[in-house]
């Protein structure tokens, strides 16, 4: 994977993650086809924490289960004696999910023997012609729609578009990919409920326990929306919203994005947590003093050593209303939320059917008839439940039925959904050469060309030091705002007419 994080100049030099298989395409085949092919992984930012959390564990689920021969250069900008030792580190910790516990410890030493540690140069190089590659890109994919734009046209300039693929994890998590298995069996009951006539709002939300400590250099240069709605949550938008399919394609997503309303703040609330500045002071060591508050929001003011000013005013939570200009969805709000520090890590997805009140209900259920798509949290497995009208329910091939009343379904996806970790996931459809899993350029200029107007706009946020400042409703547009705030607005205008009487 690559990450495109800074400078353009920054992102051409440092390829993370690419594949080069010496043999013809291998678009068409499983893994279990590949017997005798050779498949090379070059994994830049290899000592890093992706790599060690996530990647050599996904790249060792592959090997368990691919025939061919399998070699894994692991890059970074250590020297060999510095960087080989944390390797070998990362592959000793990987876990066996599949074999027994004396298979393990074999396959383990199989594999680490496929592993080799290389000191990264600053040299551009690419495999021959004869060599099929894919370059894996990790977000994030630029700031804007100019700057999308430019890593593109950049990109582009050294390789083919085929030979790109963008990374957003989320398309790889098992809760993710049952929205279009559950939709696509149950296509009577989307074309006679979900729609504009039926549905209220849909909710979309990912909340987050951990902070930004450690991390405000990049994460005061995105927010919350760069970092999370752009991407992760927009992508929910889509498949929810599409027209059931038999499989997601880029065009059926595309189908959707081009109708994205433009996303301008008057759409948007945002907020702070109240560590988020001592944070960003940390971060930037003693160089960075106070100079004044403001003091209605709180929020610091920071001079550097060389005079430039900071400011924290980059939200950590953000609530964003976006609409689709279709008739099946005119008018219904898609409300994207998502925070750091609050009180639980979850995601999902709910589309709450009429009639239901305007709150937004971060934590639990607001009752009333709805769908939800449970993602992750909360120690639950990926799981689907229609509260009332469920009459019309089909299970999907290979789900199973937890909850079955009059007024409640609960199915889960089976085995026909992967169980796998998202970046397994990923990785093995990257070798299939299956683009359905990947951002494609079209779908990700389309999104940021919507987002690009409300990302460049200055808005302060609310300091919140617990999810009770976060509690949300729409207005009669749909909009989102503070509970307080509106009831503060109604307050004066209830005071005004009385005072008119008077």
């Amino acid at each position: 994977t690559l990450s495109t994080r800074g400078s353009i100049k920054a992102w051409m030099k440092l390829f993370i993650f690419w594949l080069a298989f010496s043999f013809a395409s291998l678009a068409s085949c499983s893994l279990e086809d590949k017997d005798g092919t050779q498949v090379s992984f070059v994994l830049v930012g290899a000592t890093g924490n992706l790599a060690k959390k996530y990647l050599f564990q996904s790249l060792f689920e592959i090997y368990d289960g691919y025939k061919g021969k399998m070699t894994i250069f692991a890059g970074a900008r250590a020297s060999k004696e510095e960087g080989t030792p944390i390797i070998d580190e990362a592959v000793a910790n990987i876990e066996c999910k599949n074999n027994q516990a004396d298979q393990c410890e074999a396959l383990r030493i199989a594999f680490a023997a496929q592993v080799i540690y290389v000191q990264l140069k600053s040299e551009k190089g690419k495999p021959g012609n004869a060599t099929t590659l894919r370059v894996a890109l990790e977000k994030p994919f630029g700031r804007d729609y100019q700057s999308a734009r430019a890593l593109h046209e950049s990109l582009s300039a050294s390789l083919q578009n085929d030979e790109v693929l963008r990374i957003d994890h989320y398309l790889g998590k098992r809760g993710v990919l049952q929205i279009p298995s559950f939709l696509n069996a149950n296509k009577e009951f989307v074309t006679e409920n979900l729609h504009r006539g039926r549905v209220h709002h849909v909710e979309i939300v990912m909340k987050e326990t951990e902070s930004c400590s450690g991390r405000t250099s990049f994460f005061d240069e995105y927010g919350i929306v760069r970092d999370v709605l752009q991407n992760h949550l927009t992508e929910l938008l889509v498949l929810t919203a599409m027209d059931p399919v038999n499989q997601v394609s880029q065009a059926s997503k595309l189908k959707v994005l081009t109708k994205v309303k433009p996303i301008v703040p008057k759409n948007a609330v945002y907020g702070q947590y109240s560590e988020y500045k001592e944070h960003v002071i940390q971060s930037h060591g003693m160089a960075i003093v106070i100079i004044s508050v403001v003091d209605v929001t709180d929020h610091s003011i920071f001079c550097d050593s060389t005079g430039n000013h900071h400011t924290t005013i980059m939200p950590t939570f953000a609530a964003v209303s976006v609409f689709l200009d279709v008739s099946r969805w005119k008018h219904v709000p898609f409300v994207l939320v998502a925070g750091k520090r609050l009180d639980e890590r979850v995601a999902f997805v709910r589309i709450q059917m009429q009639p239901a009140n305007d709150e937004i209900c971060l934590s639990g259920s607001c009752g009333g008839n709805s769908v939800e798509f449970h993602i992750q949290g909360r120690n639950m497995q990926p799981c689907t439940t229609v509260r009332g009208g469920t009459s019309l329910l089909r299970r999907p091939d290979g789900w199973v039925v937890m909850t079955n009343t009059s007024e409640v379904v609960t199915m889960c996806p089976g085995d026909n959904i992967s169980s796998l970790s998202p970046y397994t996931t990923l990785i093995a459809a990257l070798l299939r050469d299956d683009r359905s899993l990947f951002v494609s350029t079209h779908t990700l200029l389309h999104s940021w060309k919507a987002w690009t107007p409300l990302v460049s706009a200055d808005i302060f946020p609310r300091i919140y030091h617990q999810i009770d400042d976060l509690r949300l409703t729409l207005t009669k547009t749909g909009m989102p705002v503070f509970v307080d705030e509106l009831e503060s607005k109604q307050h004066g205008l209830s005071k005004q007419r009385q005072d008119d009487e008077l």
